[in-house]
């Protein structure tokens, strides 16, 4: 049997390859302008409310198993 030639790497290096492309970001990465039509308000910032908000109003009282225990047990003991 005759031996079959390898090709070397050496020899696909010498062949002309193709150049790599640029990488192109993809199209939502982009940082892009918005514009500001003159008729939007501006957004008011929610963590200084320019008036204090009305305290919530008070929850009827549900019993919980903490509540139940507290109340079963005289003051002295807790």
């Amino acid at each position: 049997m005759a031996g079959k030639k390898r090709v070397s790497n050496s020899s696909i290096a010498a062949k002309a390859l193709p150049k790599k492309r640029a990488r192109v970001a993809p199209s939502g990465s982009a940082s892009q302008p918005i514009s500001i039509c003159d008729t939007q308000q501006p957004s008011l910032s929610l963590s200084t409310p320019s008036t204090p908000s009305p305290p919530p109003p008070q929850a009827s009282y549900v019993s919980t198993f903490e509540s139940q225990l507290r109340d079963s047990r005289p003051e002295a003991e807790i």
